[in-house]
């Protein structure tokens, strides 16, 4: 048996027919902003994100102070400039190109090469240090070179100062940069450029003086300045350590 509805209950077709038209425009204009957005706004887009960069900038951790049984300064730091070598934005990284970087700061060119090699089983992200205690003439080349050397940046860091004129030396002893035979150790945590304690005292308790790097992440141009930052991990000092030497003894 076959039902047959009036006439009037059916939905009209030219309704059905609007409602079509309707989807199809909807569908169509869908289409078009997603094609301005992938494709005309492509370019655009690629031209922001050559020209603006994230940099994640290492601030080193002041070291602890190595004091007297008084609270004699025996060891400090004083304020100093490292300059770093980004690899992830440097695609000039050709021999050339570092002989003349190497020189411009009066490094060893192959010393230099090596350093970069040495970096390649590294993240490219993980800048690493070229040269420690910069002088105000490097900063003001690097300053006024940006544009050729974008994948140079500069950071404040600390330089180890025996202010009594190295009394107690060999009991104190010294620190500089970690070396390969450091880093390769089994649970090592350090990156190439670190400074950690190499004799004495700095040595034996350099887990206690050494404290922890933090990191500020900035929005660079393709000319290597700073144009925004992104947010700061604050650095942890290292811990002063107190002596049971005897300052007044010692000279």
């Amino acid at each position: 048996m076959q039902v047959r509805f009036p006439e009037d209950d059916r939905f009209p077709s030219w309704k059905v027919t609007f409602l079509e038209y309707l989807i199809a425009a909807v569908f169509i204009a869908l289409l078009v902003g997603y094609w301005h957005l992938q494709i005309g706004q492509h370019a655009v887009m690629l031209e922001q994100a050559e020209h603006n960069r994230i940099r994640e900038l290492p601030i080193i951790a002041p070291r602890g102070r190595i004091l007297d049984r008084y609270g004699r300064v025996l060891v400090d730091n004083f304020p100093s400039f490292t300059v770093l070598l980004d690899r992830e934005n440097a695609p000039h990284l050709n021999p050339d190109h570092l002989d003349k970087l190497a020189a411009a700061l009066d490094l060893d060119p192959n010393e230099v090469q090596d350093l970069v090699r040495r970096s390649a089983k590294l993240p490219r992200f993980q800048p690493v240090v070229l040269k420690q205690a910069a002088s105000l003439q490097d900063v003001a080349f690097i300053e006024a070179h940006r544009s050729e050397y974008p994948e140079i940046d500069i950071i404040q860091s600390q330089q180890r100062f025996y202010p009594k004129h190295g009394v107690a030396a060999a009991v104190l002893g010294y620190v500089g940069q970690v070396s390969q035979a450091d880093l390769s150790k089994p649970g090592s945590h350090y990156h190439p450029g670190d400074v950690i304690g190499k004799f004495g005292i700095e040595k034996e308790y350099n887990s206690i003086l050494r404290g922890r790097d933090g990191m500020k992440r900035v929005i660079v141009n393709s000319r290597g300045q700073e144009v925004g930052e992104l947010g700061t991990v604050n650095a942890l000092p290292g811990h002063d350590l107190r002596l049971t030497l005897d300052l007044d003894l010692q000279l």
